[in-house]
């Protein structure tokens, strides 16, 4: 699988190579919660969110409008493995506890953090 490059606000001239990132099985569930608000500790997402963050990281749903969606957890973590060991993974993390989301929700994104990283 080949890297993308990406670049860093800090140093817009400078592009990195970022590298397909693989998670467990444990962390892919954590993360999961975290992505869906479910933890309570991330901003809620709602289905029709959760398939908009997905389709921004190769994914490609429709939210169907009559039924049918399967719980958010069950999507976000299945989601989650479609892009596990992909260079997405790591942009869709970053957005996860992109700190604007959690200061609009009044949450605080360096305990949900911490809490990833245990």
């Amino acid at each position: 699988m080949a890297p993308h490059l990406r670049r860093l606000p800090q140093f817009p001239h400078t592009p990195i190579i970022i590298s397909a990132m693989k998670i467990s099985q444990h962390t892919l569930k954590r993360l999961g919660e975290h992505t869906t608000g479910d933890s309570k500790m991330a901003p809620y997402r709602s289905g029709p969110n959760l398939v908009s963050f997905f389709n921004a990281y190769g994914c490609n749903d429709v939210y169907p409008m009559g039924g049918g969606f399967p719980s958010r957890w069950v999507f976000a973590e299945s989601k989650l493995q479609e892009i596990n060991e992909t260079p997405q993974l790591a942009d869709a993390i970053e957005a996860v506890f992109d700190p604007l989301a959690f200061e609009r929700s009044g949450m605080d994104a360096q305990a949900a953090i911490d809490d990833m990283n245990k």
